[in-house]
This record gives C-alpha cells, sequence and structure tokens, in this order.
C-alpha cells in the first residue's frame, strides 16, 4: 500500500501484518543461536518482499517480522533519517528509485547469532540487482546506506552478502558521526570511543552486463539543473572518500581512483555493523582484472581475510580483502577439454579443508582443491527431465555430515537446479575395478563416473530451488523455492538414503483470486468482534489463483494454524501411479465460494465452485478436507470419461441459506439450482420450468401413479375443455400477463453473477449480465410480482446485509448501486462516472462494514475504497 502522500495513502488505515507470503525468490540466512549448530537452536532469515522475516527451524514458525522498508512508503526523502550525510540516500536517488517502481524489496537478509541486528540489501522494484543496506534492531531501522556512490546505479549492483564474522571496533561517542574511524593499530583503544563487537559484512558488487539502459524498462532518467547534480556529486565524493580505508585523501586521488573504478566491473565493499550505525570501512576495486564480473563468493574456512569469487564467465579467484590484492587466479576449469563451464551460480564449502563445491549454469557441480588449483571430479545433470538446457542451472549446493551418514559409508551432497528437482549425490567413490566402463567413459575422467545418485526429488519446487541447507550433524535438508512459496523440511532416515517431508510451510504459487473470512457476515472480507470474532476464529480462507487450484486457510492470530484442505485421500499415491504430479488431479480454480457455521458440527459447511464447471463441491472446515456429496443434477457424470454437462450449465454463483441446508447455484445460461447439503439432492430450480420438463418425463415412467390416471381420464371424457369453457375471460387475460411476466422474469441465456438469500429463508435475489435484479419465492420457486428490475448497468459482483436487508451491487460502469430489499428501490450509487472518488476499473470485490453504515469496494486499478453509506460519501482510500 502506498503512502507516498495523503493524496494516495489511507487516513483510517495501516497495513497490520502480511499473511500467505512464506518465501521469495531470494535466498534465506541461517543464524546459530548456540555453538551446538543444531536445527532446534536455529533460525532462518527470509527476505519477504520489503519486509523479513526470522524462522525457528524446529517448527518453522515465526518469531520475528519486520516493519517494512521507509523507502517503499516515502518517495522523497527517509524522514527517520539523516538525509545530508552519505549513509543515507540523496533526495534526488529516492525519487529515481520511488518514481521507478513505486517501491522496494529486499534482495538480501542476515543475523547475527542473537538475532539482535540485521542487516539487509535491497533496492526497488524492477532493478537486477540491491543498492542499498539497512540496518534493523531487532524490527526496527537503526540506520540505512547507499553503498555504490559514484557508479551508474542502473548497472551495478550488490550480487552477494558475505558474513565474516565478529570483530570488536572503536567506536566513536557521536552518533551524529557517520564517519568510520580507523584505529593506527587493532587492538589500541580509540580515546573518543569504545570498543564494541560488530558484525563485519563484505558486499561484493558487480556491473551488469548489458550497458543499454533501456532494457531497464522500470527506470526514469531524472533530469534537474546541472550545477545542482554538480553540487551533490561533490557532496557524495566527499563522503565516499571518508568511508574509505584510506583516509585524509585529496580530491585530486578521489577523481584518480574513480576513473580506474570506471573500468573495472567488480568491487567488495567491507561493511562494518554495530549495535546503532553502519560503516563503510574499506573498498577494494578489482582494477587488476578488468573483464572479471562477479557472480557469486564465499569465505573458505581458514583461509584468514581471503574470500572466493566466481565471475559470469566460469573464471575463479581467491582475494585478500585486508591487502586488495589478488593472490591466486584458478586455472583449472581452463584445463578441462569440452566442458562448458558457463556462469559460477553456487559456491559451497565442503567438510574437507580446501575443498569447494562450484556450481555452474550449466548443470554441472566441480569439486575443486583451491590450494592445489585441481579440479577433482565432475557431477553432470543431463536435460532429459527438463527437456531444456537452461532449466540445469545448479543454485544450490550443501554437503551433509551427519554421523548416520558416516556409518553407511556415504558422502552426501544436495543439489538444486532451476528445473525444481534436488539430486542427492553420493560423492564416495566406488570401486576401482573400471572395467565395466567403456572407452569414452573413461577417456574423460577417471573419477568422475565413481559417484552416485542416490536419489533425485522431481519438481520439489516448482519453477526451481532457491536455496538448501543441510543443517551440521543432522539428517535434516530444509529447502525453500523461487516460485513455490514455500519452505520444506525433509529428513533422510530410510534404508535407501531417499527422504520424506517432516515438515513444511507453503502458501499460493499463485496471487490468490478469492479471500473470505470464514464464518463471517456481510460478504466474508471483515471481521469484527461485534459479529462474534474472536483472535481464535481470525481465519481467511484463501482460493488460488491462475495455475494454482488449491484451497487454504491462514490465521491472522497464529500463523501455525495455516493448512491447505485435502481434496481426497491418496492423491499422492494415485499421482506416482499414473506418473502426474499432485497438483494435476486437483479440481479446477475456486470461482466462487460460500460458508455457513449453522450445520458445521452435523456436515459440510462450505461449498465451492469452480472454472468451467458445472458442479459445486462440499467441504468441512472441521476436518480441513473435501467432505460430503458433490452437488449435480441427476443426469449430469461425475466421470471425466463420460458426456459432460454443456458449458451453458457451467456454475458462476454461489450462495448458501442462513439454515445451513440449501445450496444455489448460478450458472451461466441464466438457470439456478438449488441443492440439499446434507444428500446433495437436487431441489427444483428458478424457475421452476427449468427442471419440470425432466420430472414430468420421470412421473410417467412410475408404474401406478394417480396423477396419470387422472389426466387420461380427462382426456378420454373431454373433461377438461369444459373447464376451459367455464373460464372468465379476465382470468385467461390474467394467465397470459403471468406467462408472458414470467417468460421476462429470468435470466434468459445470461450469466447469473450474483446470489443471496434473506436470513428468514423467504426471498433470494439474483443478479445477472442481462442487467436485471430478480427476486425468488423461496418456497415456491416463483419470482416476485415486481420483478425483474432493471439495472443501470449489468451486475458483476453482488453482496448483501442481512442485518439491514440491502443489497450492493457492482456494475461494469466501475460504479456500484445500493437496493434496499424492503421498498424494491435502487437508494444510493456510489462512484458514479461524474464523481471525483470513482473507480478507474472494473470492481473485483466488495463487502459491508461489521454495522453496515460502511462499504468497501476494490477494484483492478489497484484502490480500495471507503464509502459512508448514510452519507453517499468516499471517506477514505488506499492505494496498492
Amino acid at each position: 500500500m502506498s503512502e507516498n502522500s495523503s493524496n494516495d495513502g489511507s487516513i483510517l488505515f495501516q497495513p497490520h501484518r502480511t499473511v500467505g507470503l512464506i518465501s521469495t525468490a531470494q535466498p534465506y540466512t541461517c543464524s546459530h543461536h548456540k555453538a551446538s549448530k543444531s536445527h532446534i537452536d536455529t533460525f532462518i532469515t527470509v527476505p519477504l518482499q520489503e519486509r523479513f522475516v526470522i524462522y525457528k527451524c524446529d517448527s518453522l514458525k515465526p518469531v520475528l517480522v519486520s516493519e517494512h522498508l521507509h523507502g517503499t512508503r516515502k518517495s522523497k526523502t527517509l524522514d527517520n533519517f539523516d538525509s545530508t550525510k552519505s549513509s543515507v540516500a540523496s533526495n534526488d536517488e529516492m525519487i529515481h528509485s520511488s518514481s521507478s517502481s513505486g517501491g522496494e524489496k529486499m534482495f538480501g537478509a542476515l543475523s547475527d547469532s542473537s538475532l539482535g541486528i540485521t542487516v539487509t540489501t535491497h533496492g526497488y522494484k524492477g532493478r537486477w540487482s540491491a543498492n542499498y543496506v539497512t540496518l534493523y534492531k531487532r524490527n526496527k531501522i537503526i540506520d540505512t546506506r547507499m553503498i555504490l556512490h559514484n557508479k551508474n546505479m542502473k548497472s551495478w549492483g550488490i550480487v552477494n552478502v558475505l558474513n565474516l564474522g565478529k570483530s570488536k571496533f572503536p567506536i566513536s561517542k557521536e552518533s551524529s558521526s557517520n564517519d568510520f574511524k580507523q584505529p593506527q593499530d587493532d587492538y589500541e583503544k580509540d580515546e573518543g570511543g569504545k570498543f564494541e563487537n560488530c558484525l563485519v559484512l563484505a558486499m561484493v558488487c558487480a556491473k551488469h552486463s548489458l550497458d543499454d539502459h533501456s532494457a531497464d524498462g522500470h527506470e526514469v532518467e531524472i533530469v534537474g539543473d546541472d550545477t545542482d547534480e554538480e553540487e551533490e556529486n561533490e557532496e557524495t565524493d566527499d563522503d565516499s572518500s571518508s568511508d574509505s580505508s584510506s583516509s585524509g585523501s585529496d580530491s585530486s586521488r578521489n577523481d584518480e581512483s574513480m576513473t580506474k573504478k570506471e573500468s573495472c566491473r567488480g568491487e567488495i565493499v567491507i561493511v562494518i555493523a554495530s549495535r546503532n550505525k553502519l560503516f563503510i570501512k574499506k573498498r577494494v576495486p578489482l582494477h587488476d582484472l578488468p573483464n572479471f564480473t562477479p557472480s557469486f563468493s564465499m569465505h573458505p574456512h581458514t583461509y584468514i581475510n581471503k574470500i572466493l569469487i566466481g565471475s559470469t564467465k566460469g573464471d575463479m579467484i581467491l582475494l585478500n580483502i585486508r591487502s586488495g590484492k589478488v593472490i591466486h587466479q584458478f586455472s583449472c576449469f581452463s584445463k578441462s577439454k569440452k566442458q562448458k563451464h558457463g556462469k559460477i551460480t553456487v559456491l559451497e564449502q565442503s567438510p574437507a579443508v580446501d575443498t569447494v563445491a562450484v556450481g555452474t549454469q550449466s548443470g554441472q557441480v566441480h569439486l575443486v582443491n583451491i590450494r592445489m588449483d585441481v579440479q577433482l571430479f565432475t557431477l553432470y545433470h543431463d536435460s532429459k527431465s527438463s527437456g531444456n538446457d537452461k532449466n540445469l542451472g545448479i543454485t544450490s549446493l550443501s554437503f551433509r555430515t551427519d554421523a548416520a551418514a558416516l556409518e553407511h559409508g556415504i558422502a552426501p551432497l544436495a543439489v538444486g537446479q532451476m528445473n525444481g528437482s534436488i539430486s542427492i549425490w553420493d560423492l564416495t567413490p566406488r570401486s576401482d575395478d573400471d572395467s565395466d566402463l567403456d572407452d569414452d567413459q573413461k577417456s574423460r575422467s577417471a573419477n568422475d563416473y565413481r559417484r552416485t545418485l542416490l536419489c533425485q526429488m522431481q519438481n520439489a519446487h516448482p519453477g526451481g530451488v532457491c536455496n538448501l541447507n543441510y543443517f551440521a550433524q543432522e539428517p535434516l535438508l530444509l529447502s525453500s523455492g523461487i516460485k513455490s512459496n514455500s519452505l520444506v523440511m525433509h529428513i533422510f532416515d530410510n534404508p535407501n538414503h531417499t527422504g520424506r517431508i517432516l515438515r513444511q510451510r507453503a502458501g499460493h504459487i499463485s496471487p490468490p483470486s478469492l479471500i473470505r473470512y470464514q464464518y463471517s457476515s456481510n460478504g466474508g472480507v471483515l471481521a469484527s468482534m461485534t459479529d462474534g470474532t474472536d483472535a481464535a476464529s481470525c481465519q481467511i480462507l484463501s482460493c488460488g489463483g491462475k495455475g494454482d487450484s488449491s484451497l487454504r486457510l491462514f490465521s491472522t492470530a497464529r500463523s501455525i494454524l495455516d493448512r491447505e484442505f485435502s481434496q481426497g485421500k491418496g492423491l499422492v499415491k494415485k499421482a506416482r501411479d499414473l506418473g502426474l504430479e499432485k497438483a494435476d488431479l486437483y479440481l479446477n480454480e475456486i470461482i466462487g465460494l460460500a460458508t455457513c457455521e449453522s450445520k458445521s458440527r452435523d456436515w459440510g459447511d462450505m461449498v465451492t465452485i469452480h472454472k468451467n464447471h458445472a458442479m459445486a463441491y462440499v467441504w468441512s472446515t472441521k476436518r480441513k478436507a473435501q467432505s460430503g456429496p458433490v452437488l449435480r443434477q441427476e443426469d449430469w457424470n461425475v466421470s471425466a470419461m463420460k458426456v459432460q454437462p454443456p458449458k451453458s450449465a457451467h456454475a458462476s454463483s454461489i450462495c448458501i441459506s442462513s439454515c445451513g441446508n440449501f445450496a444455489i447455484i448460478g450458472t451461466k445460461c441464466g438457470v439456478i439450482y438449488k441443492y440439499n447439503i446434507q444428500s446433495g439432492l437436487p431441489r427444483g430450480s428458478f424457475p421452476r420450468d427449468a427442471t419440470d420438463v425432466d420430472s414430468k418425463v420421470n412421473r410417467t415412467k412410475i408404474v401406478g401413479d394417480v396423477n396419470r390416471t387422472t389426466k387420461l381420464l380427462e382426456r378420454s371424457l373431454k373433461i377438461h375443455k369444459l373447464h376451459e369453457k367455464e373460464k372468465d375471460m379476465d382470468i385467461l387475460k390474467a394467465e397470459v400477463k403471468l406467462k408472458a411476466r414470467l417468460q421476462t422474469a429470468r435470466h434468459n441465456n445470461a450469466e447469473v453473477t450474483g446470489l443471496a438469500i434473506d436470513a428468514l429463508n423467504k426471498t433470494l435475489v439474483s443478479v445477472g449480465s442481462d442487467s436485471k435484479l430478480i427476486l425468488w419465492s423461496f418456497s415456491t420457486h416463483a419470482p416476485h410480482r415486481r420483478s425483474p428490475i432493471h439495472l443501470p448497468s449489468p451486475g458483476t459482483k453482488l453482496v448483501h446485509a442481512r442485518d439491514s436487508d440491502l443489497l450492493a451491487i457492482a456494475l461494469e460502469d466501475y460504479s456500484t448501486i445500493l437496493f434496499d430489499c424492503s421498498s424494491l428501490s435502487i437508494v444510493r450509487r456510489f462512484g458514479a462516472k461524474a464523481s471525483y472518488s470513482c473507480h478507474t476499473g472494473p470492481i473485483t470485490d466488495l463487502a459491508f462494514g461489521p454495522d453496515g453504515r460502511k462499504l468497501f469496494t476494490s477494484s483492478i486499478d489497484g484502490t480500495l475504497r471507503v464509502w459512508d453509506v448514510p452519507t453517499n460519501t468516499c471517506v477514505d482510500w488506499m492505494s496498492f
């Protein structure tokens, strides 16, 4: 939600928390609270768009949620910081970042062992990488710095952050100063400050390979006065020079260093994070390697002040960050023949010292001895399973070090790929006997074919694996997906070394299309204490959007109560037998649902309709599963192998009676069906002649039917003609008018877009795409004498406030009307085209407030408006 100014931010509401977002495409980081490094004492920090969440690994329960980034809410300045210093972005830079995409997102988050401080990297949405660093103390923002000074912000970014541990540094007493004061000796205490145990981070920065800035469609150049830009550049030059390790350098040296920096494509920035401030201690530009573009980095064990950096071209160097010199440039990859390495995407330290696993974009994993510059062996991943070479890229690596693996004589390595699969390799070599290998295999490498693939979990994370992590001394593997929005913990306790899911947290893989509060009145979008809602029942029913057919429940009070509704018993086994995924056996996407708490203890209390599907399904919110009969007509086939109902019978709207016994289903052809939820049997239709023909045919087949015998006798004796002659002409005319009215009081070949039932089960209200509002008798299925009522525009949504008997109907002209069912008239119209406070896009949903005096409408234009019903005015609005 945007809060740039009073014109596009709400004055009555503010964001409370994010529900249903578990993980993003950004990798998580682990923090060990104790020296044991057990999963019980391990926490992970997950960046989620504009916030970060810390999960406890033993239960995958969130323990801390940060506040949002200030840059996302402020378009011009960060009011909480000192804008005159270099640690905060300049006004032009913040205008540029916010106006480009309307918000920022986190690219990484790293917490210390005590979870006291967290350092995040972020940039505006649409950027390829981060360019700012923010310090959090618990969940509050303390300080923000712009890392990339005097560089083209469009092409430079932070590609990786390394935690180099903690060390003591002298911190000045003056909290307003942002200059890092480097002491003359490491153990010499500064007279003006005191030593503090600080977190040391290495920010690996790189220049994007595409120099054409027009490729970034979200970025907009800021045009201003040249003199102002020169003054700001001078200020940033002075600030950046104070942050460098060589203090007291003059402006001429800065100009020379800037020309050198422009020629290189990589730089390492050493950042010190104290409890209250962020300091840039040193900058190490890669002058000696002008064509080296960093892509990933790591800190090898026992290598003090040294980091290993991989490039986009497959090269690798060892850099001393203290002296700023490149110690060694590895040549082991160039010695191998007929191997296309591609970009280095991940580096992982193995349990053995001096041995590192290198993952590439081409799907290869190299084990390298960095001390001897020797490539030990290579693991290959083919494209048979994915069918696309681009999906073979390695995204994450992790080594298993528990005692159970040692007992079985295996050394597992988990490999995550872009195709969503997780491969578990055994790195222990096979027998030295190579008699079973052919000549071609022997010619490539002596050790390449001696490693065994223990298991491969296909499509573990649809859309790609983001991060993998084996817990120390435990057979537990924690993984996150790029697009799967899930955290999954596997345990490897099977004799065949395969894994099974121990616990997981998952959300929708696509934006939800429909959300409702469970058992909430007035549309199901709002919940309050007035309708009996407490903290235990603040549960949201969420339906997945395009490509996601799942139905989930999210709790706004306790996230541990989040669940996915089951769509059938044994779906995993059925999918495995058929060679399909579990999601392939799901129902179609849900387009409508209705709940009622009256009979929740006796039978199903929720009914859903699905896209391009005629039948409705009954669910139990208590069992969190599909429970009950399928609501269908007698001549409709359930099996997909038989003839399906016509497309005109596909469901389009739904509602449940207040007693919880009946479900009303509207269709695309204008017919409304009535079902009994307990038995699933049809109970007529609106209009009633839509199913009378079928019922008459069925009754004539019954032997000994009294009605059939009576009618046959009347026809044989011609008694029915005598009754017609006795009828008065006025009665005949009235019958003709009644038939004509019945023909108009129906939705002829028009989609039923909304349904509602009053609290006493006397009246059914339907709205269609033919601009008609029809009131039906719930018991006789006959239309009201004043039906139909014509609307100004075709209706798209309907919500009913049972207490006040008011209907809110969204129209195709982006306005909303208020219909009084007692007076049968339109009493309000909100957001007409002539008004200044109208939606500029189709209305997606609407709901009444708990007291019925406020109406909330959301639109595809990204706004949510609050309407005051008595005064017919827009009192508040929010922009998302």
